[in-house]
């Protein structure tokens, strides 16, 4: 036996797998509402159909996928409920960290914030979306970081599969620029050091947010 082989760590080729399957859906090369065919997916990955399984049970419990009894497993589509709730969530998290950033943010942080607004808008222009969303999604978890709320922070970032799902969801017509501009207010009342104009700055980017992403999202029964 040559002495270069070594067994491949099992769990090792779970995570990759995992990592794969998730991004795959998060940037939408696995389509919402589409059926996962595991012998597929396991054969264009290299692996057998074992770790893909464990993969979409564990992204299951994320909320990424639905496993359904005799019928396979699905990329979820989620509700305007589900929406709802995770910006209204999302907005508490932020909205609770404001005093706690107003009082830490250094004049090097609010060049960082404005150069990631920068980097938003050149990928807008350029009509790199997914590049545009994970620094949208950076820009809020900067803020948090800059909190220095540790468990806030574990918090809001559990949150960011879903909301990129959310924005995955939404048709190209959204109204990108629209919602890109509403976070230069929320950068204005941190540069200013004010708590209450930070708040509402918070408040009115998610209001934006929420309704362009329902708008955008596939036609739906109301929910109960």
């Amino acid at each position: 036996m040559p002495a270069t082989l070594q067994q491949i760590d099992r769990e090792s080729l779970r995570d990759a797998v995992l990592e794969q399957v998730r991004s795959a859906i998060l940037n939408s090369e696995l389509p919402l509402g589409s059926r996962i065919n595991e012998t597929e997916l396991a054969a264009k990955l290299g692996t057998s159909r074992g770790p893909v399984r464990e993969a979409l049970s564990a992204l299951a419990r994320e909320g990424l996928v639905e496993i359904r009894q005799g019928k396979g497993s699905y990329v979820r589509t989620p509700t305007h409920a589900e929406l709802d709730e995770i910006y209204d969530l999302r907005q508490l998290l932020e909205r609770h960290a404001m005093p706690l950033v107003v009082k830490r943010i250094t004049d090097r942080d609010i060049t960082k914030l404005r150069r990631i607004l920068n980097e938003m808008k050149k990928a807008h222009n350029l009509k790199e979306r997914r590049r545009a969303i994970e620094r949208d999604l950076e820009f809020h978890s900067e803020i948090i970081r800059i909190s220095g709320h540790k468990l806030l922070h574990d918090l809001h970032s559990g949150l960011a599969n879903k909301v990129r799902m959310f924005v995955a969801a939404a048709t190209e017509q959204v109204d990108f620029e629209k919602m890109f501009k509403s976070h230069y207010p929320i950068l204005d009342a941190l540069s200013a050091r004010d708590p209450k104009l930070a708040n509402k700055s918070i408040r009115d980017h998610h209001k934006i947010v929420t309704q362009e992403i329902v708008n955008m999202l596939p036609s739906q029964p109301k929910d109960k």
